[in-house]
């Protein structure tokens, strides 16, 4: 089915998620149910916490005056303390979150491992971890009324205990500190190795950390710079809606599956297509290359393409969608949508490789790619690597 982009839904991913991610989904792709569902398109938001509509007004000024570090204080207003040199009392942390992390760093640095004493939303409490073997170091932060964030309200300087375990490791070198530690390097670089990761650790710190504690840590940092997998599914419908909204004539086309959860759909398909490359193709030869290709992360599917030529020679795109897999269904709604929404000249060359489902989508007269409107011929990339493995 279709969904009009100006209806906003709350969307929950579709089968094909990763078993490496803690990810629960309730219903399954089904080649069957991809056609003609009816669908809810105006269903109640379940909580609070649902998305709202973030892009019925874009101030660009603003976001890009966001600090990549993070918001500063205003000028005049109280410092932070986050180096090793400025655990001392009353230093501030503007939340917990910093505080713990500040005094994180400053017991590796120190090669000294402390213990919760006690936590909750306003109070954090920790003792050396040899305070039963006579070390009086202590730590304790509060969150101030009179401005709302935590200071250090107690701290004995110095140990009195002399540390000697021999260790490779240290306690407070967990997985949230080390995701604040390798925020920025994931954020240049999203594929950047576990054992990378690990060398960075050890120079900066000089301990070794194991390689589940290092993929966690990762694995936070990039949810952290990139946003989570549901939240992402929840957002698409706002995102493309937007792009609807600021890119003018550009087409969306969805395919949903009802679900059991009132308020919620099922992902199963989506194409869109840029109104300036509809606008662009116009001028282009009438050539059309379309390829599919895997799609990697905690939830699989297939991203389909279509591009063409212009000028100059140079690569087009036109057209684009997800779906589940490569199959007679999925490319007879893709050429469907593409021919109905993106292009409908006539005498149009379709080159592909001999897909099955390509090959029974194209000939399929109600696709509008038959040899009736169309020209269907092979890749001769395909063609010369079939020659060669079937014939040679």
């Amino acid at each position: 089915m279709s969904l009009d982009c100006d209806e906003i839904v709350i969307l929950e991913p579709g089968n094909g998620s990763s078993s490496d991610i803690e990810v629960e989904v309730d219903e399954l792709f089904g080649t069957e149910l991809c056609l003609n569902i009816p669908v809810n398109l105006n269903p109640p938001l379940l909580n609070e916490e649902a998305p709202s509509p973030m892009f019925t007004e874009i101030d660009f000024e603003t976001a890009h005056s966001i600090c990549e570090e993070g918001s500063k204080l205003e000028e005049g207003s109280m410092s932070l303390e986050m180096s090793v040199d400025n655990i001392r009392i009353r230093s501030k942390f503007r939340t917990k979150e910093e505080l713990q992390l500040a005094v994180k760093k400053y017991c590796i640095a120190q090669h000294y491992q402390f213990v919760v004493i006690e936590s909750n939303q306003d109070m954090w409490y920790v003792k050396c971890k040899q305070w039963n073997d006579g070390c009086k170091w202590r730590l304790r932060a509060r969150r101030r009324k009179s401005h709302g964030m935590f200071e250090i309200s107690v701290l004995e300087e110095v140990h009195s205990c002399l540390y000697v375990e021999l260790t490779q490791d240290h306690s407070q070198l967990d997985s949230n500190f080390m995701c604040s530690e390798i925020q920025n390097i994931v954020r240049r670089d999203p594929s950047t190795s576990i054992a990378s990761l690990q060398e960075v650790i050890k120079k900066e710190f000089g301990y070794c950390v194991n390689y589940r504690r290092m993929w966690q840590a990762k694995r936070k940092a990039l949810i952290k710079v990139f946003g989570d997998w549901e939240k992402s599914y929840e957002e698409l419908s706002y995102w493309l809606n937007a792009l609807v909204h600021y890119n003018v004539d550009t087409r969306v086309l969805w395919d949903l599956i009802p679900s059991n959860n009132p308020g919620h759909l099922i992902f199963g398909r989506v194409f869109w297509s840029f109104g300036p490359a509809i606008e662009g193709f116009k001028h282009c030869r009438p050539l059309i290359q379309i390829d599919g290709t895997h799609l990697y992360g905690n939830y699989k599917g297939k991203l389909l393409i279509a591009t063409t030529n212009d000028a100059n020679g140079h690569i087009f795109p036109i057209a684009f969608a997800i779906v589940e897999e490569e199959n007679t269904c999925s490319w007879s709604w893709f050429l469907c949508a593409l021919r109905n929404l993106v292009t409908d000249r006539d005498g149009i060359c379709l080159i592909s490789d001999r897909h099955g489902g390509i090959l029974a989508a194209v000939k399929d007269k109600e696709n509008g790619w038959s040899e009736l409107r169309a020209h269907h011929r092979f890749c001769l990339r395909h063609v010369a690597s079939n020659f060669n493995k079937n014939i040679i």
